[in-house]
């Protein structure tokens, strides 16, 4: 149409010439495949630190596989579940990078800045690892309170033992514990490794006892006690091993037993 002197395209035909990204992509603005091609541009042809070539291999298999689960067919799984294998490679690769540098020291701190400078490995991330607590964090959204119920953070990050309910993947992330004592990250298609392990810290968690307002274990009168003490004429008090635990029930026992044979019997 000409308006003015001006050309005026309909938006019907722009959405035409150029789709909109797809609602399932990670990232919203650009299709995650281009931003990874463009990323990787922006530092290919700055000079790389010695060591590179220890390195560039296995970033290019990461990529590879980042732009195949990309590109993974979304039929039959649920639109959260798209994301699960995105946030998967990123810690992978991350940890990969990390552990060449902090435990086995095979790269040079050069190159290392080199990686976090060009975002080729998430500094966020490798930041949150070196604090206690957080050694083995799934992604920087588990622990984004924004993206979470109530402000909070994600199920991931509660221990197995801890968990009430029943035990599944974050929604989020797709990963089931990555809290530092279950030796995570334990995601989605580790199931059965994950009921092992919560399994394996319930057993192991020592029987807590309640104490009163002194810090002494509370001793409560348990049934055989109440019975005992209730007891009818001809009844017999019977000692419980944990009698003489509590100094107080056991003056009060002792009174009760003296009441009890001095009272006379019922008619």
């Amino acid at each position: 149409h000409f308006f003015g002197g001006r050309v005026v395209v309909p938006a019907a035909l722009l959405f035409t010439i150029h789709p909109p990204p797809s609602p399932h992509s990670l990232f919203s603005a650009i299709n995650p495949p281009v931003l990874a091609q463009m990323s990787k541009f922006a530092w290919a042809k700055k000079r790389k630190p010695a060591g590179w070539e220890l390195i560039e291999d296995k970033l290019e298999e990461f990529d590879t596989k980042l732009r195949e689960a990309v590109n993974d067919s979304h039929e039959g799984k649920r639109i959260c579940e798209l994301n699960w294998p995105i946030h998967r490679l990123h810690y992978e690769k991350n940890r990969f990078l990390y552990d060449l540098f902090y435990k086995k020291k095979e790269i040079s701190r050069e190159l290392y800045q080199f990686l976090l400078d060009n975002k080729i490995a998430d500094s966020g991330l490798h930041s949150k690892w070196k604090k206690p607590g957080y050694e083995t964090l799934c992604s920087l959204q588990a622990i984004r309170a924004g993206d979470h119920n109530f402000g909070t953070t994600s199920i991931c990050r509660v221990p197995l033992a801890k968990r009430q309910d029943k035990i599944g993947p974050s929604v989020a992330t797709g990963c089931i514990s990555c809290a530092s004592g279950d030796g995570g990250p334990i995601w989605w298609t580790e199931m059965d490794r994950a009921m092992e392990v919560a399994a394996t810290r319930k057993a192991a968690q020592p029987v807590s006892r309640k104490r009163d307002a002194r810090g002494n274990p509370a001793t409560m009168a348990s049934g055989a006690k109440v019975k005992s003490v209730r007891a009818g004429a001809g009844g017999t008090f019977e000692e419980d091993e944990d009698s003489n635990s509590d100094p107080e029930f056991a003056e009060r026992l002792k009174r009760l037993r003296s009441e009890h044979t001095a009272a006379p019997p019922r008619q």
